[in-house]
């Protein structure tokens, strides 16, 4: 509670202002603390998504020659290498084995041709099959680009509305410190104004 003279001269008339601005700066910070975490999660989640597409997307430029002949080489040793390609493969040679074998076949030249004929037309099926995959992460890789900004100037405005925060508050004490200064002031000229009448100056 005020004293008599803060009362009266108005010495501590901005302390209010004061309290109730370092009371704002305190749920602000918390504010900034909690929705920073937030939205930083949020924006590693859109980085993870960004991250994939663009990595597909490359696998897709390199698959259809877009980053140079070596780029592409990679792309078809790895295509070829893949579990489910050569699973594929394999399920179906050995298939035409099987049924040249029960044919009296299987050492024959024909059996050769059979073989060869079915594993280039398989390679080419399953390599339109693999382009068609790899093509998805084109979409997904301009869609985490898309959410990766969203994110990223989601933190931004956010930071830009905890500074004007911070800044409002800081006006609000300089408020009170002004009020308090004043009521010093007033306190000053009554003190010396007292002090010349009873002197017999007449006061300032």
């Amino acid at each position: 509670m005020a004293s008599f003279l803060e009362s009266l001269f108005g010495l501590n008339q901005g302390g209010d202002t004061i309290a109730t601005a370092k009371k704002n700066q305190g749920l602000i910070n918390q504010l900034d603390t909690t929705g920073t975490g937030y939205l930083t999660e949020a924006k590693g989640i859109t980085d993870d998504y960004l991250n994939l597409g663009k990595t597909g997307a490359t696998s897709y430029a390199n698959a259809m020659g877009l980053n140079g002949a070596e780029a592409a080489q990679t792309a078809q040793d790895n295509f070829t290498t893949s579990p489910g390609y050569q699973f594929s493969l394999d399920q179906g040679l050995q298939a035409l084995e099987r049924r040249s074998a029960m044919g009296g076949r299987l050492n024959s030249g024909q059996n050769d041709i059979d073989l060869l004929q079915y594993g280039v037309g398989a390679a080419n099926d399953e390599w339109g099959n693999y382009l068609d995959r790899l093509g998805g992460y084109n979409n997904m890789y301009t869609q985490g680009v898309g959410a990766s900004t969203k994110s990223l100037g989601d933190l931004t405005t956010f930071k830009e509305g905890i500074t004007t925060g911070l800044i409002d508050t800081n006006n609000q004490k300089l408020e009170g410190k002004n009020a308090n200064s004043a009521g010093a002031g007033n306190l000053l000229g009554t003190v010396a104004n007292i002090a010349g009448k009873f002197m017999g100056y007449g006061g300032f």
